[in-house]
């Protein structure tokens, strides 16, 4: 119930302050936090990298590291930190942000890697299958690339996963 009027003492309604959150600054974020990311990420320093996310460093935000465009997500794939990946996963964010010079994505990175399990996951979270990699070539044309390198210099454990993700790959187009 609401205050009381002060002349006829009818209920009036309370008014209710909605929260108002100040914009995200995000050139302060950068300079704050952009030279620390690759370093937290190598060390899989979750804690900071969630704490900086919610401070509004998304995921998705490309900035400079050292030279390179880069996002929070396409280093934990870099750098094979797959629960890190999957942790970083959990925000909302863009999966299909694409960085200079290479072309590279989230997904790009995880089948460049061999990543079976984050290109998975990747794709069921709805990452984009058509999205063109390095020199404009197709993620198929892309897994099959590497396939055959695989192939040629005698990598049997590559030549098993690479299959996969081009497989993979192959049945996400058709659906």
């Amino acid at each position: 119930m609401g205050c009381l009027c002060c002349c006829c003492k009818k209920p009036q309604p309370v008014k209710i302050e909605e929260k108002v959150e100040p914009p995200i600054d995000i050139q302060a974020l950068l300079r704050k936090y952009a030279h620390l990311v690759t370093e937290w990420v190598v060390q899989e320093n979750e804690t900071e990298i969630l704490k900086i996310i919610n401070e509004g460093f998304s995921p998705d935000l490309i900035f400079d590291a050292g030279g390179y465009e880069t996002t929070i997500l396409i280093l934990t794939i870099a750098f094979k930190k797959d629960k890190l990946t999957q942790a970083v996963l959990n925000y909302p964010q863009n999966l299909n942000v694409v960085v200079k010079p290479n072309n590279d994505s989230a997904l790009v990175m995880a089948i460049s890697h061999r990543n079976v399990h984050i290109t998975q996951l990747l794709l069921q979270k709805g990452a984009n299958r058509n999205i063109l990699g390095p020199e404009g070539k197709s993620l198929v044309e892309l897994a099959t690339k590497q396939l055959n390198q695989c192939k040629e210099s005698n990598d049997e454990q590559g030549v098993q996963v690479m299959g996969e993700i081009k497989n993979m790959l192959q049945s996400y187009l058709q659906n």
